[in-house]
């Protein structure tokens, strides 16, 4: 939903991952984008497995990208859609690996309206956050829509 949401945390991970372990910025692209779909924290340790540095990647990460999240806009449409969307009965989920908390904020600041944010926390990702849509789909008739935002 943000524009170049993925682009710019790339950008975030690549260079962050040059500094900590000297990898080149094609390799430490290439690998963002092989692990990508993961949290951060599980990229950067299928990357270097039990590394010392790790938890203070993924901290710096973390960090930068809560500092400038919020500075990324949305793409014209996705307001007009979501309106329709909704309009039209359906309720509306973001899934985000982002924190729940974080993808709240983003919404209120941008005046994006939905039904449910799901977002991840440890032992909470993409894959239970589609048990609990697939549950909702249970309760009403629900057109499931999953987007990517990975344009690295």
């Amino acid at each position: 939903m943000p524009q170049a949401t993925t682009g710019h945390l790339a950008t975030i991970a690549v260079r962050l991952l040059n500094s900590y372990f000297g990898l080149s910025l094609e390799m430490g692209k290439y690998l963002y984008v092989k692990t990508s779909g993961l949290p951060f924290e599980e990229q950067v340790e299928l990357m270097f497995p039990n590394h010392e540095k790790n938890a203070e990647l993924v901290a710096s990460f973390e960090q930068e990208k809560e500092d400038t999240i919020f500075k990324q806009p949305l793409f014209p449409e996705v307001k007009s859609v979501f309106a329709a969307l909704s309009t039209g009965g359906h309720r509306l989920v973001i899934s985000s690996s982002n924190t729940r908390s974080m993808m709240e904020e983003y919404c209120s600041r941008t005046g994006l309206k939905v039904d449910l944010i799901l977002g991840y926390r440890k032992g909470f990702g993409k894959g239970e956050a589609k048990h609990v849509i697939s549950d909702l789909n249970e309760l009403s008739s629900v057109i499931r829509v999953f987007l990517k935002d990975r344009d690295v």
